[in-house]
């Protein structure tokens, strides 16, 4: 039992008690925790979970207002839309121009001018379509949702809280399985 223990460049004795027992200072902690934050500005608009509730893993814990990115979402719709009829338009022409061409009744620089804008509208639309995906991504973002299955241990924000990228809102420790350093 005298045997030292070095942590920090010190030595650590563990103390024999008189009815045979072993004191040794330690450190108890989960073998898992998470900072639970967020990766979008905005207000905490709901908390559903409390410190010491039991979570379980992809439970809706915080919801983040997400007003200016589902109206972002809609500007992308309407792009979007306006797109894919603006591709609609260019296929056709396109293809009223192949005819026109093969009749010898327009030029290639004609068709080709034609076939250029009808890629141009392609690219539009796959940049809409992209835009909503970037912007479905950001809503993702809003509902935050448990990690893994735990222990709410702490929360740092409330309802109403204005939230940026990265501020700690709770942190969730794994139950059951945990760490001991002595």
């Amino acid at each position: 039992c005298s045997r030292p223990i070095r942590k920090n460049r010190k030595f650590y004795y563990p103390t024999l008690q008189n009815d045979n027992d072993i004191f040794i200072s330690g450190q108890v902690s989960a073998k898992q925790a998470a900072m639970i934050s967020t990766r979008v500005m905005g207000y905490i608009e709901k908390i559903y979970a409390n410190p010491g509730d039991v979570v379980k893993s992809g439970q809706l814990l915080v919801v983040i207002n997400s007003s200016e990115i589902k109206a972002k979402k809609a500007q992308a719709q309407a792009m979007l839309t306006e797109a894919s009829a603006a591709v609609k338009n260019a296929r056709r022409d396109y293809e009223r121009y192949k005819s026109l061409f093969a009749q010898k009744s327009v030029s290639s620089k004609v068709l080709e001018n034609v076939q250029l804008n009808k890629v141009s509208m392609q690219s539009k639309q796959r940049m809409a379509r992209q835009q909503i995906n970037e912007i479905n991504s950001m809503l993702a973002y809003t509902n935050i949702r448990a990690p893994f299955n735990g222990v709410v241990t702490q929360k740092m924000a409330d309802e109403g809280s204005t939230t940026n990228p990265g501020m700690p809102i709770m942190t969730i420790e794994q139950s059951g399985a945990i760490n001991i350093q002595a």
